[in-house]
């Protein structure tokens, strides 16, 4: 051997330069020995470099640096064996990489420490070790391929080398890129290492079978190949249990331990690895060794895997021995790493009592093995979520896709007249079309799915993602039905979304979540002016089929603040001192906030502005307040406008349509007035074109109508609601009106009609959303031929708000000129539309006509001239903040 490598290996342990030189005066002795002289005393077969060490007072830690110097002389080795690198040391012996040069190919050697070959029984352990070894013929276990003796007189035996890591390495390796994301585990993630456990459970189970107890089991002696092999290493404490017979424990000195001793194989009387072992073998009681005292090693292995830690982290060897007896580890906390069914199996692996633990090593393999088929169905239960994500992505494009088309079809069917040919409207009907195709494709990829989601519930049925992902689905689809008022549809979605929030487990991120969601709770603000307002609340419930108000019960004064209130429609009454009582529903939608906030304002609005003097209102007005109500979405209506939440400033409308008493007056003031060709222009004329009514000595009156169709010769109520009168004409009377009282009467807009008729929870009628013809007056509801009739003949016709017959009885006009798209909305504001147009809107419906007309989002169209036989009006007017 060179002596620059010597001085290589003397500087690896830091030697003095007196060491070196003793050194090299020993190398020279080894040298002539090999040749041909013996040391004193000595035949070469004799020689061993521990001796060495005590006649040269060389004392190096385990004396490693005689084992490198043995190995680099090449006189220690067989002939048969070149050294190339020390792989590791242990308690017995140290285990090198050598080259078998008969075979040709490298393999790894373990060789009795130089101290233990003066030891009977230390000689004993290591070949028994190497005998065990070679007898467990498993994938699991390290074949053993020689057992021989050095020339040196050490024992030694090879085995083919386990390349990868240690399970301790790993586990520390998963625990950091847990904590840190951004390290990766090398390749290894949760369920791997559980499955590589689960591999040293049937190992170990194999073992038993034949008679051997491990009883040094850690994460230490396990390596990790890199191509997935799993082994148990290190069978230097096996105890074999043939016949029953246990070979008895034999005594090693211990020597100095290492800092980290806990987790060292310990040899003596308690032999093992404090860290790791079972209460009775860290009591000495080697009679009560069996395979159960494996199962607890394997149980503690798995509580590291758990937990990134030994079941017991002490300072010390005896610190840890005396834990193991005082008591079970800190117990395990379940967590997405450390699964609930893992946590009891480790813990009745790691049982105090022996009598409580898994009786095999095979039944505790079973229960790991069922878990990780648990996992792997999961893993494909969630691979089938990930598809099912992926179609509600091409859903969505789809769908954005349809919208775009759409929003092109009504701008060009915008630029071409209704009247105008096929022709011109083909384009436009091609791109609806198209988005009627990408809508269809879309439904088909929900469906896509849902349909998934639901196949990956039959791989796991308790699959989070799964419930998690059909939920959302069904709360979407829910909200939807709901706010069109299909409560059979929502109560059915309502079912399955809350089958699917149960099935989440605890402390899931959305299970919470879902329940407050169905829950529905909302909040109330409101401020009032004056301030200080008494406040009473009713909540809608359905009786008869109607919508009623119950339960009333006093909510406080104003202002109000973030009161919860269950969802629902309500009717508030605001009562100030001196001045009437008004009317206010609001609508708690499920989860959220009813507030006086106008659009594009972050405060809220007293609610009216403000609550009017009793001098403000005549007996037969009803004050709508200002805020936010549901508009249109009515499918069933006629012409119904898109669903919208709109905001309308407070305002004023009669009780009831214009009565034929009110128009006659009209008519005769303007007479009094000199205005006769304006009465005349603007007086209901039959379908003979006659004059409905009388006019005696200069003035009009009423009587038997005449020329008037199936309702002639009938006598007319002076309080039924006027027909048979232009639009212009209801805007000569609300004029009028407006002269007469100071107040800016005019026709209502057809959004102001719409809340007045249905308040704003959205209802289709002014009483709910269920039909039935007693309730107004409309085709159905005579027995006989229908005709013109008093108010008060069909009390259920009332609105929200006190406003009677915008159901039945007459259809009314309004002052918006029709459009197909209603009004202009922006933010919820209503812009100002054109009044040029031919055509008016009217809304609700006259006794000519069917229950469906009485819907009060469906809208008609009439041409501004048109007197018909069931078409009135009402007036209203804005409500100002002057008006005290």
């Amino acid at each position: 051997m060179p002596y620059s490598e010597l001085h290589d290996i003397a500087a690896e342990f830091s030697l003095s330069r007196e060491a070196i030189d003793r050194l090299e005066a020993l190398m020279d002795r080894v040298l002539a020995s090999d040749q041909q002289t013996d040391l004193p005393g000595r035949s070469p077969e004799t020689l061993h470099w521990s001796q060495l060490s005590v006649d040269h007072n060389l004392s190096t830690p385990g004396h490693a640096v005689f084992e490198n110097l043995a190995a680099a002389s090449g006189g220690a080795l067989r002939p048969r064996y070149r050294q190339l690198k020390l792989l590791g040391r242990g308690g017995m012996g140290n285990v090198w990489r050598v080259r078998d040069r008969d075979l040709g190919r490298t393999v790894a050697m373990k060789i009795l420490r130089a101290e233990l070959l003066g030891n009977a029984a230390g000689a004993a352990r290591f070949v028994g070790e190497a005998q065990v070894s070679a007898e467990l013929q498993h994938p699991g276990i390290v074949p053993v391929h020689e057992l021989g003796r050095m020339p040196d007189g050490r024992l030694y035996f090879t085995m083919r080398e386990v390349r990868g890591r240690t399970l301790g390495a790993v586990i520390r390796e998963v625990h950091q890129s847990l904590s840190s994301p951004q390290d990766a585990a090398g390749g290894w993630t949760f369920p791997r290492l559980i499955a590589a456990f689960h591999k040293v459970c049937e190992t170990i189970a194999y073992a038993h079978t034949r008679g051997v107890v491990h009883r040094d089991l850690k994460p230490q002696n396990i390596m990790l190949g890199t191509h997935g092999a799993t082994q148990v290493v290190d069978w230097g404490l096996a105890k074999l249990l043939r016949g029953g017979n246990s070979q008895s424990i034999v005594e090693l000195p211990t020597g100095e331990l290492p800092p980290d001793a806990t987790t060292w194989t310990r040899q003596g009387s308690v032999a093992g690895t404090p860290a790791y072992m079972p209460p009775e073998q860290a009591r000495g009681e080697t009679d009560l060794l069996d395979t159960r005292s494996d199962v607890y090693a394997m149980g503690a292995i798995l509580y590291e895997i758990l937990s990134g830690r030994a079941p017991y982290a002490e300072p010390s060897e005896a610190s840890v021995l005396e834990r193991v007896l005082t008591g079970p580890p800190q117990r395990l906390t379940p967590s997405a790493h450390a699964p609930a069914e893992l946590i009891a199996i480790c813990e009745q692996a790691m049982a105090r009592d022996v009598a409580d633990r898994f009786p095999t090593a095979s039944a505790m393999a079973g229960e790991v093995v069922a878990w990780l088929d648990g996992v792997r169905k999961r893993e494909q239960a969630r691979s089938v979520v990930r598809q099912a994500e992926e179609s509600e992505t091409a859903a969505r494009d789809l769908r954005d896709r349809a919208g775009e088309l759409r929003g092109q079809a009504r701008a060009a069917l915008a630029e071409v007249g209704r009247w105008e040919p096929q022709e011109r409207k083909a384009p436009a009907w091609a791109l609806e079309d198209g988005a009627a195709e990408l809508e269809r494709q879309a439904r088909h990829k929900e469906l896509e799915g849902e349909l998934l989601l639901e196949g990956a519930l039959t791989h796991d049925p308790d699959l989070p993602e799964a419930h998690a992902a059909l939920a959302e689905r069904y709360r979407a689809v829910h909200a939807i039905v709901e706010a069109a008022r299909n409560m059979v549809g929502a109560s059915r979605l309502e079912t399955l979304l809350r089958t699917h929030a149960e099935a989440l487990p605890d402390g899931h991120r959305q299970r919470e979540e879902l329940f407050t969601y169905l829950q529905g709770d909302g909040q109330l603000s409101l401020d009032t002016s004056p301030t200080g307002a008494e406040v009473i609340i009713e909540r809608y419930a359905l009786q008869h089929r109607r919508l009623v108000p119950v339960e009333a019960r006093d909510l406080g004064r104003a202002p109000l603040r973030d009161v919860s209130l269950p969802m629902g429609s309500y009717r508030l009454h605001l009562r100030a001192a001196g001045r009437p009582r008004v009317c206010y529903p609001v609508n708690i939608g499920r989860l959220q906030r009813w507030d006086g906030v106008p659009p594009g304002g972050d405060t809220s609005q007293p609610i009216p502005q403000p609550i009017p003097l009793p001098s403000t209102l005549a007996p037969d007005e009803v004050l709508v307040p200002g805020g936010w109500f549901s508009s249109g979405g009515d499918r069933a209506a006629s012409n119904a406008l898109p669903a919208r939440a709109i905001w309308l400033p407070s305002f004023v409308i009669t009780r009831r349509p214009v009565s034929h008493r009110e128009y006659i007056r009209f008519l005769n003031d303007l007479l009094a007035q000199g205005r006769e060709d304006e009465a005349l222009r603007w007086v209901p004329l039959g379908d003979d074109g006659a004059s409905i009514y009388r006019r005696q000595r200069g003035r009009f009156g009423w009587g038997h109508a005449a020329g008037q169709g199936h309702t002639a010769g009938q006598r007319w109520q002076s309080d039924w609601p006027v027909t048979r009168v232009s639009w212009h004409a209801a805007q000569a009377l609300a004029a009028w009106r407006a002269e007469r009282t100071g107040h800016p009467w005019r026709l209502p807009g057809e959004l102001e009609w719409e809340k007045a008729a249905r308040g704003v929870d959205g209802r289709a009628y002014p009483w709910g959303d269920r039909f039935d013809p007693s309730w107004c007056a409309v085709r159905e509801s005579f027995q006989g031929e229908p005709g013109p009739t008093s108010m008060a003949r069909f009390p259920t016709d009332e609105s929200p708000y006190g406003v009677l017959g915008m159901a039945g009885g007459v259809s009314e006009w309004t002052a918006t000129t029709f459009a197909d798209h209603g009004p202009e909305v922006t933010n919820g504001s209503v812009q100002p539309g054109a009044e040029d147009g031919e055509q008016a809107v009217t809304r609700g419906a006259g006794w000519t006509q069917t229950g469906l007309s009485a819907r009060v989002c469906s809208r008609g169209s009439r041409a501004k001239t048109g007197r018909l036989l069931d078409l009135g009006f009402r007036v209203c007017r804005s409500f100002r903040g002057t008006d005290r």
